[in-house]
């Protein structure tokens, strides 16, 4: 066949060409190529506390100064460590306890709290595969005994323990199935001895995936007699990828489910839900090996799980978790190199970022912060919940310095992606920081900074953590409204003001006196009580959760803090805001 051109009309196919081309492109940019706007909403949605940092055991790592100084920077409170039955309690009266008394006592010097996971195991002295050592009645004697001795041993170092890790309840065509009654009552048969040794320490499970399976146990546990007095806490594992062939965007699609799957147990267990959530291991992949040979992820110690892990620390606060531990500390699924050099990796920067720059850290509140951004379609959510993902994923801290923190992560490849944040009110300050491929070990520096306006301008590059940190002034007066007593006797403030959650109150005691602190009305009645002993002299600081003397909370308003101590006397103001 043949075409014939005359100059008009290859003129007009080339403008065509042109034309599509143009848009072809144009099109693919504005793909590439967002502007949201970010609300912060002062909405708490949990307090940090001391627990909240945690990480996996490794050997060679916690008797080592090198390595225990560096991740002691990052805040850790508690170090996983397995106590497998099978290994050290081979068989009726055998006990093996060496290696465990070396690990726990590690890990107590270097000064970290233990968060230690009674392995149930799989292979002992008894039952097979096919037929378990739970379906035997003198292995579960053996196991009570287990569970007595393990506590009785360590008594002095524990206030957790959890049972478990990754029980087969929901497949029974496999090896070493447990029922979930069953697995329920095995946790209960263990909670029992180990809080006939010590009533106050905390008892939880099943260390199952993710939201969904250990909500349902939990149910199980519930509905066992007494049930409710041996379960303290509800703990779970989630990596988001199971195979070496996964993208990148896949990956950080499922990052939305360490938000999910508490919201999914809580969901699921309703009023009898414990307080206390735990994220007991995390990270990007899980697996280890490939064609055949050991393998661990890069992805999992590189800049993009670097990303990865601040997206995972951040929603799992939000979603409601109290304690995340990470797996592991060194190598390939950990935060620092091998031994003894123990180099930091690139999410180990991204760790003491969020702790450093963002105030990501004991007593700061994850609050509300919304985007117009359209939330990314056709995303595969867990357990039936239905938390937004989105290119720019917006997050927001109230810092414990009064000062708010926007995180903006970019967990794409998506390229001059940018936000117009909207200053939050008492804010008069900024500095932006980011971590990214170009910012790990210096992303603790700002690249800008200034006086606030009404809103402020970002880039969020794709794969990158970026930081606005607002410095805080406040509309309602924390001062002592008399400056002549703020300098001669106690000292009064108190953050975040207004709130939300909670708010932190500071006070000095100049000599031994007996010190009063209530919270009064407007109208001048009294509503709690907070102290009202014998203090001697110093600095102190409490909580007022926004609730009155009888447990119910306050309304919304101004609110009178009221200091006495001895003769001298120290007010100031205080908005709860619901």
């Amino acid at each position: 066949m043949n075409f014939t051109f005359n100059k008009k009309s290859l003129l007009r196919f080339t403008w065509s060409i042109f034309g599509f081309f143009s848009v072809f492109f144009l099109s693919v940019n504005l793909l590439h190529s967002q502007n949201s706007t970010i609300t912060v909403i002062d909405t708490c949605y949990q307090i940090i506390s001391t627990d909240f940092f945690g990480i996996q055991y490794h050997s060679n790592t916690y008797n080592d100064n090198n390595a225990t100084t560096k991740l002691k920077k990052l805040k850790l409170n508690r170090v996983r460590v397995w106590a497998e039955v099978p290994e050290f309690h081979p068989a009726p009266d055998v006990w093996h306890w060496d290696e465990l008394d070396t690990k726990i006592a590690e890990i107590t010097a270097s000064n970290f709290k233990l968060f230690p996971c009674l392995y149930e195991g799989e292979s002992w002295f008894t039952g097979s595969a096919d037929d378990p050592w739970w379906n035997h009645a003198d292995a579960l004697t053996e196991w009570e005994k287990a569970a007595f001795e393990f506590t009785s041993r360590y008594k002095n170092d524990l206030d957790m323990i959890t049972f478990f890790d990754e029980p087969n309840m929901m497949h029974p065509d496999r090896d070493y199935y447990i029922p979930f009654k069953k697995c329920a009552q095995l946790f209960l048969r263990g909670a029992q001895q180990v809080k006939s040794v010590n009533p106050d320490i905390l008892c939880g499970g099943s260390s199952s995936f993710g939201g969904w399976e250990n909500g349902h146990w939990a149910n199980y546990v519930l509905n066992e007699p007494n049930g409710k007095d041996y379960l303290d806490f509800i703990s779970c594992n989630l990596f988001i990828s199971w195979d070496s062939n996964d993208s990148d965007e896949s990956i950080m699609d499922r990052t939305i489910w360490y938000e999910e799957a508490p919201l999914k147990i809580k969901n699921m267990v309703g009023e009898n839900c414990p307080s206390k959530l735990v994220l007991d291991a995390y990270n990007v992949s899980a697996v280890w090996k490939k064609d055949g040979e050991l393998w661990t992820d890069p992805r999992n110690t590189n800049v993009f799980g670097g990303v990865y892990q601040a997206a995972a620390m951040l929603h799992s606060a939000k979603g409601g978790y109290g304690i995340t531990l990470h797996w592991e500390t060194i190598g390939g699924y950990g935060i620092l190199n091998w031994f003894p050099e123990f180099r930091e990796l690139p999410p180990y920067y991204s760790w003491k970022f969020l702790i450093e720059t963002t105030g990501l850290e004991p007593g700061a509140q994850i609050i509300g912060c919304e985007t117009d951004e359209t939330p990314k379609p056709d995303i595969l959510h867990h357990g039936g919940m239905n938390v937004n993902l989105y290119v720019i994923q917006p997050f927001a801290i109230r810092r414990i310095d009064g000062g708010i923190s926007v995180i903006l992560i970019n967990k794409f490849n998506e390229t001059n992606s940018s936000a117009t944040v909207l200053v939050p009110r008492g804010m008069r300050s900024y500095e932006i920081y980011r971590y990214d491929q170009n910012n790990i070990e210096n992303c603790f520096v700002p690249i800008e900074e200034g006086q606030t306006g009404q809103t402020i301008q970002i880039q969020c590059p794709g794969l990158s953590v970026s930081v606005i940190r607002f410095n805080a002034t406040t509309d309602v007066k924390t001062a002592n409204e008399n400056p002549a007593i703020a300098e001669n006797g106690n000292l009064l403030s108190n953050f975040p003001n207004p709130f939300n959650c909670s708010t932190k109150i500071r006070y000095k005691v100049i000599s031994p006196s007996f010190v009063k602190l209530q919270i009064f009305n407007m109208q001048g009645q009294r509503v709690r009580t907070l102290i009202a002993e014998n203090k001697n002299t110093g600095n102190f600081e409490l909580l007022w959760d926004g609730k009155d003397d009888a447990g119910i909370f306050v309304s919304s308003g101004v609110y009178l803090v009221n200091l006495s101590a001895g003769a001298v006397k120290t007010q100031s103001k205080v908005l709860f805001l619901k």
